[in-house]
């Protein structure tokens, strides 16, 4: 191996050591990476004239002198991930750990024309100068997209591979800046994995008024050879069972979405799950919705011998029933599963942040593995 690429390698793992593990020592750092002193203390100055450290001093010390602690600077670089909905659309700013710095939602319906895109990058340079950011510490902008609008959109069916970085006309010209966009539901699961320090691999499932999802490998998105890996509303989970809104029969979206839940009251969620105490209507209507989703995850941890993680609206209530649905999927699984299943732990803006964390790790080069 090439001495640049070794120092590259070296590079990278400093960075993602102090990614990972914020407020470190040089000599701490030399030793988990087996580096020697001065190798450690170049690797360190190139990274501060980049921006990404700063140096603090420790609060105390086991012994001796007060050491210095190395801390990665997450502002050095800001990302917008942008949520484009049927009539609306969420811009966020993220610094390179996910955390939003600043938020705006705006009411304007999607079309695939110029002048969609060059509107949204006024709102984006905008929202940019209201709150004092410099443009050049703009990593790129992330677009994520629902599947009903994906499947329509010429934007997207344009992308050879998804979740690549382009330039296309639409987007590179009209925005200014890199862009990249992705599936809203592989954002969103790529965001919860990633802040699942545990977990490197998952299914994630969002259920709403569709039902999608995605599958992460190694804190990468699986995409399968034509996009589509994590399309489980589609599946069969009851043959020549009723009707979805594709047109085939007994697809998991006609009996695990949430408008299932919805329909006795007046397509209100929340209502739902406020009632469903004292309800047994609705007790019943939980009960055999919970039997139909407790099957389907029990097929997908079968099927790929992973947790899945429940998002989607569906995610913000489903901890307090996860022991109950716990044990119907454990139930429907005849293999042994430790934990079956989570709530989402990223729920608002998931996409959002989930897009602009993929621009950030592959800056970093935190995508990659030793």
């Amino acid at each position: 191996m090439k001495n640049a690429d070794v120092r590259l390698g070296n590079k990278r793992r400093l960075i993602k050591l102090l990614y990972w593990n914020n407020g470190i020592s040089k000599q701490d750092i030399s030793t988990v990476l087996r580096l020697s002193m001065p190798t450690v203390n170049l690797l360190v100055s190139h990274l501060e004239e980049d921006g990404l450290v700063e140096k603090r001093r420790a609060d105390t010390s086991s012994g001796g002198r007060i050491p210095d602690l190395l801390f990665f600077k997450y502002n050095a670089r800001l990302v917008v991930g942008v949520e484009i909905f049927q009539g609306e659309c969420v811009i966020l700013i993220t610094d390179l750990q996910g955390t939003p710095q600043a938020r705006k939602k705006i009411q304007a319906r999607y079309n695939d024309g110029v002048t969609y895109w060059q509107g949204l990058r006024a709102l984006i340079l905008q929202l940019i100068e209201e709150n004092s950011f410099r443009r050049e510490d703009i990593l790129g902008v992330g677009i994520t997209m629902q599947n009903s609008i994906e499947r329509y959109s010429k934007v997207a069916g344009a992308l050879p591979v998804p979740g690549t970085f382009t330039q296309s006309e639409n987007l590179g010209v009209a925005l200014g800046f890199p862009t990249v966009i992705e599936r809203d539901t592989n954002a969103a699961g790529f965001a919860n994995v990633w802040f699942e320090k545990k977990l490197e691999q998952a299914i994630y499932l969002s259920i709403s008024n569709e039902v999608s999802g995605s599958l992460i490998t190694r804190r990468n998105i699986l995409y399968g050879d034509n996009g589509r890996c994590g399309e489980f509303g589609h599946m069969t989970l009851i043959p020549d069972g009723v009707k979805c809104s594709c047109g085939r029969r007994g697809c998991v979206q006609a009996y695990c979405s949430t408008s299932i839940l919805t329909g006795a009251v007046n397509d209100n969620l929340s209502q739902f799950f406020a009632l469903l105490p004292s309800s047994e209507a609705l007790q019943k209507i939980w009960d055999s919705y919970s039997d139909r989703l407790g099957t389907l995850i029990a097929n997908l941890n079968i099927a790929l011998d992973l947790p899945v993680i429940i998002g989607g609206e569906l995610g913000v209530y489903i901890e307090q029933f996860e022991n109950g649905l716990t044990q119907k999927v454990k139930k429907a699984n005849p293999f042994y599963a430790a934990k079956p299943i989570q709530a989402a732990l990223v729920l608002e803006n998931a996409a959002g942040i989930g897009v602009t964390l993929m621009i950030s790790a592959r800056y970093l080069n935190l995508m990659e593995t030793d």
